[in-house]
């Protein structure tokens, strides 16, 4: 998410797209500082419970390729 920094928020960047001019021939914009951010928005199908037990099945990649006595 973007959004714009607070007065005096440290870890911001500047974008320059704040409009100072709409005139077509001499278009001009401003720096404005915003912040970006992770939000998590939860899946309405998946249950809370079922995310803390799901595991990564294991895998390797070279076990194809391993010879069989």
């Amino acid at each position: 998410m973007l959004r714009e920094a607070r007065l005096g928020e440290n870890g911001a960047d500047f974008l320059r797209d704040q409009p100072l001019s709409y005139a077509a021939e001499h278009r001009r914009h401003a720096l404005r500082p915003v912040v970006t951010e992770t939000v998590e928005v939860p899946h309405p199908d998946v249950q809370a419970a079922a995310m803390t037990t799901m595991r990564v099945p294991e895998h390797d990649p070279l076990a194809a390729l391993e010879e069989s006595n």
